[in-house]
C-alpha cells in the first residue's frame, strides 16, 4: 500500500489565490523598487556621459585651437627666418642700385622692413626703378646744370611781384616789363 502524506495545511482556493496574489504582489514591489533605482541609476550615468562628452569636444576643441596657433606661430618663425636671411642681400642689391642715395635713406627701420617684406618680383621692379632713378641723377659732387641754377637768393623774376605778373610768370607766358 502506498501511503500518502498529506500536507497538514490544506488551503482552499480562496486562500491560495490570496497567498499568491499576496506574494505576487510583494514580488512586483521589490521589482518596481529596483526598476525605480535602476532607471535612476540610468538617468544619472546618462547625465555623466553627457558631460564627459562635452568636455571630450571642449578638449578637442582646445587642442585644435592650440594646433592651429603652434602652425601659425611656425609659419611666422619661418617667415621671420627668411626675411632675415634675404635682408643683407636685398639691401646690397638697393645699395648698389641706389649708390646716389645718403647711407640714411636704409636706416630707416620701416624702408627696411618694406623692402625685405616684398616678393620677389615687387624687389626686382622696385631695385629696376632705383636703377632708372639713379641714372638720372647727377654724379656725387657733380654741380647740376646751370640752367636749373638759380641766381640770387630771388626765384621771382624782376616785375613779377604782382599776382597777375606771377600768375603769367608761373603760366609760362609772363614777359618781362620794359624798363624805362
Amino acid at each position: 500500500m502506498a501511503e500518502t502524506t498529506t500536507d497538514p495545511r490544506v488551503f482552499s482556493e480562496d486562500e491560495a489565490y490570496a497567498i499568491v496574489a499576496d506574494r505576487v504582489k510583494n514580488e512586483t514591489s521589490e521589482l518596481n523598487d529596483k526598476i525605480t533605482t535602476l532607471t535612476a541609476e540610468k538617468a544619472e550615468l546618462a547625465n555623466k556621459l553627457d558631460v564627459e562628452i562635452a568636455a571630450r569636444e571642449a578638449a578637442e576643441q582646445k587642442a585644435t585651437a592650440a594646433e592651429t596657433k603652434h602652425e601659425e606661430y611656425l609659419a611666422t618663425v619661418e617667415s621671420e627666418k627668411a626675411a632675415l636671411a634675404r635682408k643683407d642681400e636685398r639691401l646690397a642689391k638697393v645699395r648698389e642700385a641706389a649708390s646716389h642715395l645718403p647711407e640714411e635713406f636704409l636706416s630707416d627701420s620701416a624702408r627696411v622692413d618694406r623692402i625685405v617684406a616684398m616678393d620677389e618680383a615687387a624687389f626686382d621692379g622696385y631695385v629696376s626703378d632705383l636703377r632708372d632713378a639713379a641714372a638720372a641723377a647727377p654724379p656725387k659732387g657733380e654741380q647740376p646744370p646751370r640752367e636749373t641754377a638759380m641766381e640770387g637768393d630771388k626765384v621771382t623774376p624782376k616785375g613779377a611781384e604782382t599776382a597777375g605778373g606771377a600768375r603769367n610768370f608761373l603760366m609760362r607766358s609772363y614777359v618781362a616789363p620794359k624798363e624805362g
